[in-house]
């Protein structure tokens, strides 16, 4: 038979039937098949399925694993290019670009595992389908005959989001830019009736551009991919915002925000942006710990060295979490979509603020996290005014 790629030999299904015996009396390859979570076929050195278990079947549709023995890979799941020549799976047009078969292929050739990702367009309840899985194959002999475990991830949710967050990320900048070139140019031709107007359109839309570089950073974990926007920002104007946030905010519904009278007037060279998203995690974080009616504490400490900011409240962070609190997905609540505020923390106070990020929590004291920037970095903080002293 014809081929564009693979070898279109098969062995019969009496041949098949005896392979599969040899297999799940296999004591590793039958407790794999027993025990793993995920999606697991072993093919013999014809591509044909032999045994699988039941994570595949159920994600093949099939109540009866044998109706797949003797089917190759594509043929199991119903790839619409399976069927177009006459050796199926492997031999037409299509497969030798497709990263299953190539996986498979160069693992059988090379004797050596092989991992590919694999685009592939399925037939599911008479309509197509996209697929993306993560295939890996890897040689076992059983028997003195050659099989391959091939290792299936449906990974097709995960592309899907990944795709649409660089379209969303590459459309919203493309818009933001405009904005912002629009603002300032609105900026050097405004009057001084309109200024103070155009100046906070101007404001607000580099902050939203700047909100959407954050935000990506964040998903991908890469604080090189966001640039800060240094500018000075005065001691009174953050505990100010701090203040008015947090009079609506949802987290303080119930409870009492305390907020430091700051008589310093330092001035910080910082992001603003930055400064006050790792302020208001820490702030977030107080409120959701702290009962209702009870009171959250936020205060600033100056010395010679540093500057000090700290969020106070009375509950304590368990134990066996303190020591994983900064790592990303670790949460004391549960649910999903928790261990991101911890984590941002330290993202952006440590590797783009240039601070130090910690916390204290006990019993006895409650539980206290600190953001300390440091005045022996010229880019972090200019003392413009003698220190003053704060008070709760």
């Amino acid at each position: 038979m014809e081929t564009y790629f693979a070898s279109p030999e098969r062995l019969s299904s009496e041949e098949v039937t005896q392979q599969n015996k040899a297999v799940v009396e296999h004591p590793v390859v039958a407790g794999m098949l027993r025990l793993l979570s995920g999606m697991l076929a072993v093919l013999n050195e014809d591509r044909q399925v032999v045994a699988l278990n039941e994570g595949l079947a159920e994600y093949l549709g099939v109540e009866d694993l044998s109706a797949a023995f003797g089917l190759r890979p594509g043929e199991a799941v119903q790839c619409i290019h399976a069927h177009e020549m006459p050796g199926g799976c492997g031999t037409g047009p299509y497969c030798s670009s497709c990263g299953a078969a190539v996986s498979i292929v160069t693992s059988l050739n090379l004797n050596q595992p092989e991992s590919r990702k694999c685009a592939m367009e399925v037939m599911r309840a008479g309509k197509k389908q996209d697929l993306f899985l993560q295939v890996q194959s890897v040689p076992i002999e059983v028997d003195k005959h050659r099989f391959l475990l091939l290792f299936i991830q449906d990974i097709s949710a995960q592309q899907k989001w990944a795709a649409m967050e660089q379209v969303f990320f590459h459309d919203i900048n493309n818009i933001l830019a405009g904005v912002v070139a629009v603002s300032n140019l609105l900026l050097m031709e405004s009057t001084a009736e309109n200024r103070d107007m155009v100046q906070q359109l101007s404001l607000s839309s580099r902050r939203i551009s700047q909100e959407v570089a954050l935000q990506r950073c964040l998903l991908n974990s890469e604080a090189h991919s966001y640039t800060p926007m240094w500018s000075r920002v005065s001691l009174h104007s953050v505990f100010d915002e701090l203040s008015r946030v947090f009079d609506t905010h949802p987290a303080a519904q119930g409870k009492r925000l305390r907020c430091a009278r700051v008589t310093s007037e330092t001035v910080l060279k910082t992001d603003h942006s930055l400064l006050l998203r790792v302020l208001n995690n820490m702030l977030v974080n107080a409120f959701e710990a702290t009962s209702a009616d009870g009171t959250v504490i936020v205060d600033c400490r100056e010395t010679e060295h540093d500057v000090c900011f700290s969020v106070w409240n009375e509950g304590t962070i368990p134990k066996a979490l303190q020591h994983r609190l900064f790592q990303r997905n670790v949460s004391t609540k549960g649910g999903l979509g928790r261990g991101i505020g911890t984590y941002s923390m330290k993202l952006f106070g440590e590797e783009l603020l240039r601070g130090k990020v910690d916390f204290v929590s006990n019993s006895e004291t409650g539980t206290t996290f600190q953001f300390t920037l440091s005045k022996d970095d010229s880019g972090s903080i200019v003392s413009v005014a003698p220190l003053g002293k704060s008070s709760p």
